[in-house]
């Protein structure tokens, strides 16, 4: 009797396509589907979010994928400080990009992935002029990988969404 041992296969970046819509779909399900978020998503919605981003001025938006399964997704853009007036105090009238989703297949979490996708959004929004990055999250683990990163929580919560908070990262550009 012989046994085949599988291996892991290499995971890589890419910018996002239209090809990566149906596992994007799956991610949102996975990942906000469950505690803490609750929330469902119809395809159509996630279609029609992932084309909004897509369109915002700026929008950096890419995806992991092992062998042809898209893994996690990373969104981002840069904010029109108008969408959320109770961040003012903090965002100082300055050039910030927003992180608009994050989201890492379940099998894969806890590998570093969402860290280097977080990674990716700083190089190009400071390219781009940004002084600021901020995330929402009510994730206790994204919580922790954003004080990783160096973000820091503002104490701000969104009226829409109470038990989120707001965490901030000022882009060193050189």
């Amino acid at each position: 009797m012989s046994s085949v041992l599988s291996r892991p296969q290499a995971t890589s970046l890419r910018k996002f396509s239209e090809t990566d819509l149906k596992g994007v779909i799956n991610l949102y399900r996975q990942g906000f589907g469950g505690p803490p978020w609750n929330l469902e998503f119809t395809a159509q919605w996630v279609e029609d979010e992932i084309r909004k981003i897509r369109k915002a001025p700026e929008s950096h938006m890419i995806v992991a994928v092992s062998g042809p399964k898209v893994i996690a997704i990373s969104a981002a853009h840069v904010l029109d400080q108008n969408e959320f007036p109770f961040l003012s105090s903090v965002l100082r009238g300055s050039k910030t990009a927003y992180g608009a989703a994050l989201v890492v297949d379940e099998e894969h979490r806890r590998t570093g992935i969402a860290s280097k996708l977080v990674g990716e959004r700083v190089p190009f929004f400071a390219k781009r002029g940004c002084d600021l990055m901020v995330g929402r999250t009510k994730n206790p683990r994204m919580e922790n990988l954003y004080h990783e990163l160096g973000y820091t929580n503002t104490g701000i919560r969104d009226p829409k969404y109470p038990d989120s908070s707001y965490f901030l990262l000022e882009i060193k550009r050189s």
